[in-house]
């Protein structure tokens, strides 16, 4: 029998940053049942919400990421970690769209 995987909707509209938060909570609620009370069906819970919401984290931070080339050939990249300006030089061009994402 095929085991499907749990869903947790209560995160699925969230953005990186509350994702993010939720992340270091769940991590410490595993945490503090592994060190006092290590119910295995809470731990193992606990490692599948942990999983969901690591999954949404990093579709987040690829949606969130973005690329703007500025007039003096810088590009700004932006995402939920932060930004950053940088030579355009440093990348690489692309004529034939190999690089593009769906």
């Amino acid at each position: 029998m095929e085991e499907m995987e749990k869903t947790y909707p209560q995160y699925d509209d969230m953005n990186y940053d509350d994702l993010t938060s939720n992340f270091d909570e769940l991590t410490n609620r595993l945490n503090r049942e592994v060190k006092y009370n290590s119910d295995p069906l809470v731990v193992t819970d606990l490692n599948r919400e942990i999983s969901y919401v690591r999954r949404l984290m990093n579709e987040r931070d690829i949606a969130e990421t973005t690329f703007t080339e500025d007039n003096d050939g810088t590009v700004n990249i932006s995402g939920p970690s932060g930004s950053t300006t940088v030579p355009g030089v440093d990348f690489v061009e692309d004529p034939n769209d190999l690089f593009q994402t769906c």
